[in-house]
């Protein structure tokens, strides 16, 4: 009988062993980013578009370049997921307080890349278009310089001497103009409004903006 019983009792300590064990358990994938971390991630993406409000560098090509291609990966990687999309919405926030801020400096080029930024995020978006179209236009304004005046002593008319430079040209010279007359093609086109004084200077407009008139000093 005792010997009965001490069979049992090491089979029964044998058995638990021969149980297959529980295979491991499986990899679980990593938690979802919070909103203020993919915030976080896009920020630093745009960052460039903040330099230059904080005396920064300023936004050239390449750096512009940067930030459409950080944000196109980001919305791509995370419009899909709800904290994705809080934190988008967030960094759509910043970007159109950037253009404000761009606009209210007369900070051209970069109102027009931060407004390429909006687009991206919000596409055909009224606002990021009028921006655009804003900085654009200010971008096409002309640069004038005043070489000299010279008086017609038949008409009494007097003539000013422009030197023009265009956007991505070099300075020429433009042929002598009359108060009122109109220069250059659309959409740079400008007119002379007056003299000021005793041939201190002149008072032009630019036409691809209403009312936009300012005034370049003779040397």
């Amino acid at each position: 009988m005792k010997r009965l019983l001490l069979l049992l009792l090491v089979g029964a300590l044998v058995l638990p062993a021969c149980e297959e064990e529980p295979p491991p358990p499986e990899d679980m994938p990593p938690p979802e980013p919070s909103p203020e971390e993919i915030y976080r991630e896009i920020a630093t993406a745009i960052q460039p578009l903040n330099d230059p409000l904080v005396g920064g560098p300023a936004l050239n090509p390449d750096r512009k370049q940067q930030v459409l291609d950080g944000l196109r990966a980001a919305k791509a990687k995370h419009q899909m997921s709800d904290n994705g999309k809080i934190a988008l919405s967030h960094i759509s926030r910043d970007i159109e307080t950037i253009m404000m801020e761009a606009k209210k400096q007369e900070y051209w080029r970069l109102l027009l890349g931060a407004s390429e930024a909006y687009e991206i995020l919000a596409p055909g978006n009224a606002k990021s278009r009028r921006y655009m179209e804003i900085a654009e236009t200010q971008l096409a304004r002309p640069k004038v310089k005043v070489k000299g005046f010279i008086e017609d002593k038949v008409t009494n008319d007097t003539y000013v001497f422009l030197d023009v430079k265009l956007p991505g040209s070099d300075w020429v010279t433009q042929e002598p103009v009359r108060e009122g007359e109109e220069f250059l093609e659309p959409p740079h086109t400008l007119r002379l409004l007056e003299i000021i004084g005793n041939n201190k200077g002149v008072r032009l407009e630019y036409l691809a903006i209403e009312g936009d008139t300012f005034d370049v000093d003779a040397p």
